[in-house]
């Protein structure tokens, strides 16, 4: 399954991110860093540090770019 998760640097943003990993989904993820590590990303996943509350639109122009390429079946916002 193709899942795109944003908020994922954080404690269980990272153990979301590592299950769905483990389990064989493909992950794409976006963090602003501001409340998380870029440590806690989890390896096998394509990483992509936007703001949300800042670069709004930014946020939306990856995103839109990474959903026309991608099928998400799951889209999970984890912000705090």
């Amino acid at each position: 399954m193709n899942i795109f998760l944003t908020g994922i640097a954080g404690f269980l943003g990272r153990h979301i991110t590592k299950k769905l990993i483990d389990n064989g989904h493909k992950v794409q993820e976006n963090d602003n860093l501001i409340g998380g590590d870029r440590e806690n990303v989890p390896k096998g996943c394509h990483f992509h540090n936007v703001d949300c509350k800042e670069d709004l639109l930014k946020l939306r122009m990856q995103l839109a770019q990474v959903i026309k390429q991608e099928k998400f079946w799951i889209i999970k916002l984890l912000l705090t």
